[in-house]
């Protein structure tokens, strides 16, 4: 019998917001747990009784979130129920073993269409004059980014480096000489922001939440900072599942995918089922939970997103 399963909120999970994050994996848990008490486990295999009773151990405390070794959890994930991660990632190195069911909708100040995101293009706020376009002063000019010393956080990421370079037309090669030849790998967005206002680096693209959450929850972070353009639209970073739990259990698995879409509808469809089996705190935690992490929703993948 597995005894402890894992799963992990990697994406926006800067340390303002993990009791946020915790508070989403307790209620994912608690309707996991009581969705899985409904089932009629009567034909069910000797594998799969084994994995409804790792479910339903005491006090529910059989989902564990993983901070640390994200790459491992997806990498074998026996034990994962599920997950965040890049899509540009997801793509590129796991489409084999992990499987999109949906992305959380976020509230932002954004016309952007529900399941896609963006990046915002940043430099600092006393060097901004340099990008300002030669016909209209209340615009930025993109094609003056070139010579600026770029910050990206990782070579693989989508909102970090390779939609940016689609935006200025340069493909995906971050040395392309538009760009100064040292290129700032910094490991993650926090980072990049913390290069510009270090005055480490001149420009970066930001994934547009990891910038919301911040301006929201640690605004003197990104202060330095001024927004200078955007890129292009993609399918937001995919909530995941285990491959091998759908082969496997594919009970389970719809189990474990509609709690997370429940416990992300929250705010426009309550949760009625956790009135009755819980301390009514934990509703108004997740409300605030859902508000502070600026999600409004859950948009659910009919197929897999063409990431």
């Amino acid at each position: 019998m597995v005894d402890i399963f894992h799963c992990s909120l990697p994406m926006y999970d800067m340390v303002e917001v993990q009791k946020y994050n915790d508070i989403l994996i307790k209620v994912v848990g608690f309707l996991i747990a009581i969705k899985s008490k409904e089932i009629d486990a009567s034909n069910f295999s000797c594998e799969e009784k084994s994995l409804l009773a790792g479910l339903l151990n005491d006090d529910n405390k059989f989902l564990e979130a993983n901070r640390d070794n994200c790459l491992d959890l997806w990498k074998d994930n026996d034990n994962m129920l599920f997950s965040h991660i890049c899509g540009q990632l997801y793509y590129e190195k796991y489409i084999n073993s992990l499987i999109p069911f949906c992305t959380p909708q976020f509230d932002l100040d954004s016309p952007i269409e529900p399941g896609y995101y963006n990046a915002v293009i940043i430099t600092h706020k006393k060097y901004a004059h340099r990008y300002v376009s030669l016909y209209d002063e209340t615009l930025y000019d993109l094609d003056s980014l070139a010579g600026s010393k770029l910050a990206i956080n990782a070579i693989d990421s989508y909102s970090g480096c390779v939609s940016f370079c689609n935006k200025v037309s340069l493909g995906q090669d971050v040395k392309n000489i538009f760009f100064h030849p040292d290129v700032l790998v910094t490991g993650s967005h926090r980072a990049s922001i913390q290069a510009i206002t270090d005055e480490q680096a001149d420009v970066a693209s930001i994934d547009v939440i990891t910038w919301s959450l911040l301006y929201r929850h640690c605004p003197e972070s990104v202060a330095s900072c001024v927004i200078i353009g955007e890129t292009g639209t993609a399918p937001a970073p995919p909530l995941v599942i285990s491959s091998a739990l759908v082969e496997k259990f594919p009970r389970m698995a719809d189990i474990v995918k509609c709690s997370v879409i429940e416990t992300l509808n929250h705010l426009n469809s309550p949760i009625s089922v956790l009135t009755d089996s819980l301390n009514c705190d934990i509703l108004t935690n997740l409300t605030d939970a859902l508000n502070a992490l600026m999600i409004k929703g859950a948009v659910v993948f009919p197929s897999t997103p063409d990431y």
